[in-house]
């Protein structure tokens, strides 16, 4: 009789967990993201909140809390109630490298989290203002051999991968520059464009770039980016070996419901053949990432931990 009533209770239970998964969401969901307005992950993000929005009968409200590459708001999320009422949209710049550079990381990017899905992906172009003298990336590690120390090389927040490129860059062509970090990538381009620094990498600057604002000299991935293929990889143009691909993607705390992930998943996926998305991320220099289950964006954040730890030892890079 006892077997009979745990049975009757977990079956009960069961059937608890997959209405309220049926039934989610209910009320507004909060997504934070991890940069200020302005940037290209909150146009993107504010894009899939739109979308999720209209799929799924409930508003999808964008929290933004940048501050200390991304520590801020990636820790409310790892702390909230795990019930996909708050998500958390993310990239490597606020995610996975910053732990690589932090001694004593108050996440950790895959025990915190449970991954919900992969919603594109980045490449980081090397950006310099319009009148620097320097037209490809050969004749820019030259011109910083011949001015040690002088040019600024700005990056959207400490261990960030705009930072990771920048160090991995200068490392690799044994320059000397002065990195200057900010908060965001919005604010890098308005100094970029203004002339108060000479060069970033930037995700977002495919408008800038076509109306001549900045220059692109070259792309981190191995091969041109669909979206700006006339840009050259920096590995064909002056600095074998270097390369660098980004992601962005939906996550939630760890223990968030199997059903409740796996219906913000088929959403999400949704969103991603979608035309809406694929052109604010082709207009702004990025691509959509593939549809897949939840452990595609594992697999990104696992290849970032490794990568990243490798090259660090490798370089001997040091990210303060």
């Amino acid at each position: 009789m006892r077997s009979f009533i745990v049975a009757v209770w977990l079956l009960a239970g069961l059937s608890n967990t997959e209405a309220w998964a049926q039934a989610y969401p209910n009320r507004p969901v909060h997504i934070i993201i991890t940069t200020p307005a302005g940037g290209l992950a909150d146009l993107v993000g504010r894009t899939i909140a739109d979308e999720l929005r209209g799929l799924l009968g409930q508003p999808f409200v964008v929290d933004n809390k940048p501050g200390a590459s991304g520590k801020i708001g990636t820790e409310l999320a790892a702390r909230a109630a795990p019930d996909g009422y708050t998500l958390l949209f993310t990239n490597p710049s606020s995610h996975t490298l910053p732990t690589l550079a932090d001694p004593a990381p108050s996440f950790d990017p895959i025990a915190d989290f449970a991954p919900v899905a992969q919603t594109g992906i980045v490449a980081y172009f090397l950006i310099v203002r319009p009148d620097l003298p320097a037209k490809n990336v050969a004749d820019l590690i030259a011109l910083a051999k011949s001015r040690p120390g002088k040019l600024n090389f700005a990056n959207n927040g400490i261990g960030s991968s705009a930072h990771y490129a920048a160090v991995l860059f200068s490392d690799m062509a044994g320059i000397q520059v002065t990195h200057v970090p900010y908060r965001g990538e919005n604010p890098v381009t308005v100094d970029l464009m203004g002339g108060q620094v000479d060069m970033a990498f930037l995700s977002g600057a495919k408008p800038l770039v076509e109306s001549g604002k900045l220059r692109a000299i070259g792309t981190s991935t191995r091969e041109p980016f669909p979206t700006m293929p006339n840009v050259p990889p920096i590995a064909a143009s002056g600095l074998p070996g270097f390369e660098l691909r980004g992601w962005h993607g939906m996550l939630a705390p760890a223990k968030t419901p199997p059903d409740i992930v796996a219906k913000l998943n088929q959403a999400l996926n949704t969103i991603v053949k979608g035309e809406k998305l694929a052109r604010v991320l082709t207009d702004n220099g990025a691509a959509p990432a593939r549809p897949g289950p939840p452990e595609q964006l594992t697999a990104a954040i696992k290849a970032d931990l490794e990568t990243g730890r490798r090259l660090i030892e490798q370089k001997k890079i040091k990210l303060d």
